[in-house]
């Protein structure tokens, strides 16, 4: 018979509570509420935001590059294409591992609107709401500040030091 009473929605919907119960849980409720305490993200998880905001741009850079060296002349045009796509996959791995570890701490970030040269960003960081943005020469160069790091890492010393000298 027990089992004819659960299940059909009939039943379940007759749990009452005691109104003196039902303030205190309501008290008790809007309590924790107040007690949750919001943190603002860390220098690390901005850096994190910094990073998505960015190697997008710099991706964008690199492939429009790309596409201009593909069409040129140059005689050295497959090496100058081999850097490239070596540099690209490295910001893309980058990228992925920023955006990775920031779902990780549960932090969103959305992109908003370009307004008179600033790109907006918004996040959610455990709560936390925030906003940002990015002016065009900033990102200018950041861009080219980044595509330095990333190429000067493809010339290392140790690199360098095993090709072939002249005799």
């Amino acid at each position: 018979m027990s089992n004819k009473l659960t299940g059909n929605g009939r039943w379940e919907s007759m749990r009452m509570i005691l109104p003196e119960f039902r303030e205190q849980y309501l008290a008790l409720r809007a309590r924790a509420e107040a007690e949750a305490v919001i943190e603002p993200p860390t220098r690390g998880e901005m850096a994190l935001l910094h990073d998505c905001a960015i190697l997008p741009m710099v991706r964008y850079v690199i492939e429009t590059n790309r596409r201009q060296i593909a069409k040129s002349t140059h005689t050295l045009r497959p090496l100058y294409q081999a850097t490239t796509d070596t540099i690209l996959r490295c910001v893309v791995d980058d990228l992925t591992r920023a955006k990775r570890e920031l779902l990780r701490a549960n932090i969103y970030l959305r992109e908003g609107d370009k307004v008179d040269g600033v790109a907006q960003f918004t996040y959610d960081c455990r709560g936390y709401k925030g906003e940002f943005g990015v002016t065009r020469e900033y990102a200018r160069g950041e861009v080219i500040k980044r595509i330095a790091a990333y190429s000067s890492g493809l010339f290392d010393e140790e690199k360098t030091k095993t090709t072939p000298s002249r005799a």
